[in-house]
């Protein structure tokens, strides 16, 4: 069987073994898990992710005063990402 919603399909697995249709969840993965194709990494992709987290791993100190700083007044990183989206800030 696939599945597509990888979160959804093991609360189901742990539900069967729950309900003893299998003994264990080992078990119950062995029946029910197949692998699906290989994802490879892309060496230029690699090259890429490293440069630019290389690059953060460099500002972060110096920015790291802003999210300090932040007064409480303006909430979470959710709150104000949720006023941007509705035009709200």
């Amino acid at each position: 069987m696939a599945a597509d919603e990888g979160a959804a399909y093991g609360a189901a697995i742990l539900a069967a073994v729950g309900v003893r249709l299998w003994p264990t969840v080992d078990a119950a993965c062995d029946a029910l898990v197949r692998g699906a194709a290989e994802t490879r990494p892309q060496p230029d992709v690699v090259a890429l992710m490293n440069e630019r987290y290389d690059a953060y791993t460099r500002i972060y100190p110096a920015l790291r005063h802003i999210q300090d700083a932040r007064p409480a007044s303006l909430g979470t990183s959710a709150s104000l990402d949720a006023a941007s989206q509705s035009g709200v800030g």
